[in-house]
């Protein structure tokens, strides 16, 4: 019972803690707001307008705009319920019988970096690592629902599958060969006819963005920096896997249990430690082959770290250290809340949103549609009440380098819209312009549109001013 209410208090101060913060971000969540605007007023993805995604996502943000109208604060406590449903079920997985477990789990679940800094982006990762864990914590007893639950997260970001295959692997090594097949049945067939109605409705416009997309897309920077930002902040829920699953492997050398089926007599805990190390590794081999990672897709291993962590603590510790360890892990989490709070809250704010939002209204009639980088165009397009020119929202630097959208087409879209927003880097010494975002033909763009106003950013956003455009 105490358990319970230390997790009740912790996942309260977690909420608490994310909805003083609540703010416009400059951020990819800007998009799938916008694309959800466009669904609610019957525009259809894939055929109206380019979506990297599976559907579901902005089709749930669309029946909430209907519902609620545009309103931010559904938008974003949406992914942060999600959250906290997501640390609720890892501690009913690793709970009941299992002591300090869950507790611990969940903790260091809600405590990791990467969730409290993720949890500042509606970006769909977090709905689909909720259906991922879900998919774990019935496999056992519920296949079927299972292999459900892992295909409805697959609808919303299909980057869970290795996970979720990971897991089914060690069901299958345990023995459970009948349940592992249900959860297939029941997970990819569904997933792979849902893809099949959407290519038979969409055909190249579904196709391309969804599948082919993702394998275009180059390397960049961004990879390696991903990488080390991870490995450099989960220092604690690092080195206590690695501890557990040490110990793991130490136990499966010692008792002859390398080779399936795993023998029946290995503790609950110990199952579960190896479904985690299983899950984990699939997933962790796929992001480390992804050519381009971003920090948001590293969610989807704090469920895996977090458990085999908690494992290490509640159950490897020997019993006469394991009060100590209640102590650490909710140090763990208000070092990082303290850390999040002072480091990374707010760093992506959307300052400059209502002088730009202020001038769009002023230079533009209600019917002018206006375009431009799709981390902040969006989000001025829904609060200006104006429209994104062609439905052109995703103006992502890779569409461009994988040749998806020309710089012709950028030119002939900013310059036949009432404004443009571009992301520059400006020189304040030179005054030279490097690393627009996006990209057209400069000589055109001078000839067609005068500059409007600059605006400074402050934050590190990869440009340092955002330039308004007065165009037709």
């Amino acid at each position: 019972m105490k358990r319970s209410w230390l997790f009740l208090a912790f996942g309260t101060a977690f909420l608490v803690l994310k909805l003083v913060n609540l703010a416009p971000q400059v951020s990819d969540e800007n998009l799938y707001f916008y694309a959800a605007q466009l669904v609610a007023n019957g525009v259809v993805p894939y055929r109206d307008f380019f979506f990297q995604h599976p559907p579901t996502q902005i089709l749930l943000l669309a029946f909430l705009i209907k519902l609620f109208g545009f309103r931010l604060f559904a938008f974003k406590l949406v992914h942060v319920l999600v959250t906290l449903g997501s640390a609720f079920l890892l501690y009913r997985l690793t709970g009941s019988k299992r002591g300090a477990m869950g507790l611990f789990a969940s903790l260091f679940f809600l405590s990791s970096s990467v969730i409290f800094t993720a949890t500042d982006f509606a970006v769909g990762v977090h709905e689909a690592t909720f259906f991922l864990i879900l998919s774990w914590y019935l496999l056992g007893k519920r296949p079927k629902l299972a292999g459900l639950a892992l295909f409805l997260g697959l609808t919303i970001r299909m980057y869970i599958l290795p996970a979720g295959l990971g897991l089914v692997a060690y069901a299958f090594w345990r023995g459970n060969r009948r349940g592992t097949t249900h959860f297939l049945l029941y997970s990819l067939v569904p997933f792979a006819l849902f893809n099949l109605v959407l290519l038979g409705l969409f055909g190249e416009g579904f196709l391309t963005p969804v599948w082919r997309y993702h394998f275009l897309k180059p390397t960049v920077e961004i990879r390696q920096q991903a990488f080390t930002d991870f490995f450099r902040n989960e220092k604690f829920l690092l080195l206590f896997s690695a501890a557990s699953a040490f110990i793991l492997l130490r136990r499966a050398v010692a008792g002859r249990w390398i080779f399936p089926p795993a023998p029946a007599r290995l503790s609950g805990d110990v199952h579960l430690g190896l479904a985690a190390a299983f899950g984990l590794a699939a997933q962790f081999i796929f992001l480390s082959r992804l050519p381009t990672v971003f920090l948001i897709y590293f969610v989807t291993v704090i469920p895996f770290l977090a458990v085999l962590a908690s494992l290490t603590l509640a159950v490897f510790l020997p019993a006469r250290s394991r009060k100590v360890a209640y102590l650490f892990v909710v140090l763990v989490f208000g070092l990082n809340a303290l850390s999040y709070e002072k480091n990374m809250a707010g760093k992506y704010a959307f300052g400059a949103l209502d002088d730009i939002v202020a001038d769009v209204r002023t230079v533009t009639g209600a019917r002018e549609t206006i375009f431009g980088a799709y981390l902040v165009t969006p989000a001025v397009a829904l609060y200006s009440d104006r429209s994104i020119t062609d439905h052109e929202v995703d103006t992502n630097t890779q569409r461009f380098m994988t040749g998806l959208l020309s710089a012709e087409t950028s030119t002939r879209l900013a310059t036949g819209s009432g404004v443009f927003l571009q992301s520059v880097v400006f020189d304040e010494g030179t005054g030279a312009v490097r690393n627009v975002d996006p990209f057209v033909d400069p000589g055109i763009l001078v000839e067609s549109c005068r500059p409007y106003r600059m605006y400074p950013v402050d934050q590190d956003f990869g440009f340092n001013r955002l330039v308004l455009w007065k165009c037709s």
